[in-house]
């Protein structure tokens, strides 16, 4: 039998990530199904420093990724992505870049992580907010880079084969 597989996941927003870890664990776990192949997951969750709440999985090692709150910019940018039309399109955009680079700069901040994440064979995005982070990784690690499930499964299928 061949060694498990290494999948590291990252999600840049905290609300209901107990549910979005479960949901690509289950993917991970259907591509390689087939293949016998087991695959072991860590997964790192944006957590905001006054939340007490951790995320626990059975099957998942679990990391909280702790990303600073915004701050004065980043509250009038999420004022503006509330409001309707062009200002909160815009302001919706801003809000996202805004949560990427924080999100990037936690891992950074984090070294444990990144080395995990960095040994891993593949390496998936859960969200857009965590798109930057991973790609920052792209010089660090020879792993798969790749946002959302579809693209982790293929992955993960196309290394099972191997």
């Amino acid at each position: 039998m061949k060694e498990p597989l290494q999948l590291a996941i990252l999600l840049g927003r905290g609300e209901r990530a107990d549910m979005a870890i479960d949901e690509l664990w289950r993917r991970a776990q259907s591509a390689v199904a087939e293949y016998g192949i087991p695959v072991h997951c860590v997964a790192g969750y944006a957590q905001l420093p006054q939340t007490s709440e951790t995320v626990t999985h059975a099957f998942v090692d679990v990391v909280g990724l702790v990303v600073p709150p915004p701050g004065r910019v980043g509250n009038l940018v999420t004022s503006a992505a509330t409001k309707p039309g062009p200002l909160g399109v815009v302001g919706r955009l801003a809000k996202y870049n805004l949560t990427s680079r924080r999100v990037a700069r936690a891992l950074k901040a984090d070294p444990q992580l990144t080395d995990i994440f960095c040994h891993a064979d593949v390496i998936v995005s859960a969200d857009p907010e965590a798109d930057r982070a991973v790609w920052m990784l792209r010089r660090r690690t020879s792993a798969r880079l790749m946002h959302g499930p579809f693209a982790m499964a293929n992955a993960l299928s196309e290394l099972a084969k191997d």
